[in-house]
């Protein structure tokens, strides 16, 4: 289009002066006037506008709703005719406002407005979002477009800025998920209902059969001639450490079902709220990574509101890609699990390497309770942890619909 204009323009002056055609040199300098307009129009159009996107709250609980708030500036005095913004934004959020178009991108759609700014003018729209599924989600790049009058040029602009919403997983009652919470532990922890804490000796007592050789209080012994045990003062603080395997089948290669999986991570997130109100120590681990996190999920033990939010924007990040088997995480984590703290797995798959390990720390002292999601697992008649199955498919269905209210709980 330059160059038509260009040779257009050329030929009427060139001609003009030639045959001395002072119309035709007169048309040929209102085409000059017009093109030098349109030139500098479009050179200086997306000088000073300014694109801001700003989500009203954040992070979110699944099922929340909030407002993202765009803003358009045009700080120069040139007015635009027109100016059009097509904003990428995430599927997974649903605009109870707006319109989305589709976007080539997986997963992707694109928020487009449309609009004429005067001089110095600045715009605002709302739209209400509500967060529908758990996870980090990204708004943005934006592209601007504007152009002339007369509609022979365009230019366009890209806005690099990313905005992120982290939407947190579903809390929801430990009675919507089967448990009591006056015991959700079951057995796992009557026989230990004071934990004594190996740093604090107060006596020793004589040895049974059922205690640990670690337990051996050998000068005693050799003095009285007889095998005695150390005797611990009870310790307060009480720590659960969760376990939680991301696979929705035994081999890999079967794929993935996300409704198990925001199962279990709804399990143990409600499970770790729940310790925290307590006023336990809670520590996380997963055989995933979170987001751009290179290894699998380690979380510390530790209490209060921080360790809570900790957890929740942990589990909020947390892939589906699996590392290592569960029964190789526990193994790992093993050795440096903090005396006295009560293992619950949450996992969809149970095999023989993760009953083996989990029976093995059963059986040096630490109390393990197994939650199992999708289809109940077939366990040994003589199994010597406790177990309790949430449920599959039809227990989420029914956990996803619940709302604010009976069953599903919000964190103050």
């Amino acid at each position: 289009m330059r160059n038509h204009w260009g040779w257009l323009i050329g030929t009427a002056l060139v001609v003009g002066l030639l045959l001395r055609d002072a119309p035709l040199v007169l048309l040929g300098l209102i085409l000059l006037v017009i093109a030098a307009i349109i030139w500098s129009w479009d050179r200086a159009s997306l000088s000073g506008v300014h694109y801001e996107r700003r989500l009203e709250s954040n992070p979110l609980f699944w099922g929340e709703e909030t407002d993202l708030m765009v803003t358009v500036s045009n700080l120069k005095p040139l007015p635009l005719p027109w100016l059009r913004v097509e904003d990428e934004v995430p599927e997974e959020v649903v605009f109870l406002t707006g319109r989305l178009l589709p976007n080539p991108a997986p997963r992707r759609a694109t928020l487009r407005h449309l609009l004429a700014l005067t001089l110095y003018e600045r715009v605002e729209r709302r739209y209400r979002l509500q967060a529908a599924q758990r996870g980090e989600f990204r708004f943005g790049p934006a592209t601007l477009t504007t152009g002339d009058l007369f509609g022979f040029r365009r230019r366009q602009q890209r806005v690099d800025t990313i905005t992120r919403l982290l939407v947190y997983p579903k809390l929801v009652s430990l009675e919507a998920l089967g448990l009591d919470p006056r015991r959700p532990f079951g057995p796992a922890r009557i026989r230990r209902r004071l934990i004594e804490d190996p740093l604090l000796v107060r006596g020793v007592r004589e040895y049974t059969p059922h205690d640990n050789l670690r337990v051996v209080h050998w000068p005693a012994t050799a003095r009285l001639g007889r095998l005695q045990a150390k005797q611990y003062e009870p310790s307060a603080i009480r720590r659960t450490l969760i376990f939680l395997n991301v696979a929705s089948y035994p081999r890999p290669y079967e794929g993935l079902d996300p409704n198990l999986l925001e199962l279990a991570i709804t399990t143990a997130a409600s499970l770790g709220r729940w310790a925290l109100d307590q006023g336990e120590e809670v520590g996380l681990y997963a055989n995933s990574s979170a987001r751009e996190m290179p290894a699998a999920l380690r979380l510390p033990p530790a209490a209060g509101p921080a360790q809570l939010q900790r957890l929740l924007e942990a589990l909020a990040r947390l892939s589906f890609y699996v590392l290592m088997p569960l029964a190789d995480l526990v193994e790992r984590e093993a050795r440096r699990l903090p005396f006295g703290a009560t293992l619950v797995a949450i996992t969809a798959t149970v095999d023989d390497a993760l009953l083996a390990v989990l029976s093995a720390r059963q059986r040096a002292g630490t109390p393990v309770l197994l939650l199992t999601v999708g289809r109940p697992p077939r366990l040994p008649p003589l199994l010597e942890i406790a177990h309790h199955h949430i449920g599959g498919r039809e227990r989420w269905e029914h956990l996803e619909s619940l709302t604010i209210g009976p069953g599903l709980e919000r964190p103050a």
